[in-house]
């Protein structure tokens, strides 16, 4: 079975957002958890803004947080993830940053990871994008 939602969660884009640009935040197959990409903006499709621009570990702290905000709508946390891939524009700000912020967040349940340095994003500011994977079983 194949669920699509798109939950309101604190300090994060409205399900407006999703609508206009054509997906859904959350789908599960079963009991595979896909998180569309998620970035560290808030607010609608009239009024969509970056948070922490060109800040790569205020924005990362920030989709660490969504994500973990949004697995707890499917009744998951961090310790089910199976699967990151980070696309980041700046590269050596990325390296600097998971240290810092990625690694006390994922403890010892990390999952596998893939880094993908872009050469921008939709909006001004914006340096990361993030989907992810978890595990239901």
């Amino acid at each position: 079975m194949i669920r699509r939602t798109s939950p309101q969660v604190n300090n994060f884009i409205t399900p407006d957002v999703f609508k206009g640009f054509g997906f859904n935040q959350i789908v599960s197959a079963g009991d595979t958890v896909h998180l569309a990409g998620v970035v560290a903006n808030v607010g609608g499709l009239e009024d969509l803004q970056i948070v922490h621009p060109d800040d790569t570990a205020g924005q990362l702290d920030f989709i660490l947080r969504v994500i973990e905000d949004l697995l707890r709508t499917e009744g998951l946390d961090r310790t089910n993830l199976v699967s990151l891939t980070i696309y980041a524009s700046d590269l050596p700000a990325l390296a600097e940053a998971i240290p810092r912020v990625y690694v006390p967040w994922v403890g010892d349940h990390a999952p596998n990871m893939s880094i993908v340095q872009v050469a921008g994003f939709l909006l001004p500011g914006q340096v990361l994008e993030i989907p992810a994977i978890a595990y239901r079983g």
